[in-house]
């Protein structure tokens, strides 16, 4: 029951399935445990880096994808892992419930941090503080590659290979990525 999960993690307990990157998990007394990994000195250099080295999470995502360091569940790293990465309190000993909510509860964990909190706090503010700073607006390319692809895309144009060449010519840079290779399938 909900009653039992929000109890076991009162207690420190880690209830969940997907494991934050840096820890494992192993059956302690009645519940799990977060254990860190080898994977928790890279949580500490992608912290340090973004902290104290002043690397923006692109940056990051380019170091970790070129040294052949991989993620968890995928074969290379984005922005959208590093973002979630920078922002767990799993990191700093708590453990999170109704995280699904605009305020999720946080209880002090069984497990070991692996960063202390105040870089981690440091790391949030620096987040914040790229948001705020125009971080959105640096992104606007992408919002400018889609509208291209709209504006010239047709399924019916005759010529398909002009067609998609002018339609994804403002997205080279989105296209091109480790995730995705439509030009090189």
């Amino acid at each position: 029951s909900r009653r039992l999960l929000n109890d076991k993690m009162n207690i420190g307990y880690y209830i969940g399935c997907n494991l934050p990157y840096g820890f494992n998990k192993e059956k302690q007394g009645k519940g799990w445990v977060l254990v860190p990994n080898e994977n928790a000195k890279i949580v500490q250099m992608i912290f340090n880096k973004f902290v104290n080295e002043n690397y923006n999470l692109s940056d990051i995502r380019d170091y970790l994808n070129n040294n052949g360091i991989k993620p968890q569940k995928a074969k290379s790293w984005n922005n959208e892992m590093l973002r979630h990465l920078i922002k767990n309190k799993n990191y700093i000993g708590l453990i999170a419930s109704d995280t699904r909510t605009d305020e999720p509860k946080y209880y002090n964990g069984k497990h070991d941090p692996i960063i202390d909190e105040e870089l981690f706090n440091k790391a949030l503010t620096a987040y914040k503080s790229a948001i705020n700073n125009g971080w959105l607006i640096n992104e606007l390319y992408k919002w400018e590659a889609i509208k291209s692809f709209q504006s010239n895309w047709n399924i019916n144009e005759p010529n398909f290979v002009e067609m998609w060449e002018q339609s994804t010519k403002a997205a080279d840079n989105l296209l091109g990525s480790r995730n995705t290779y439509p030009r090189k399938m």
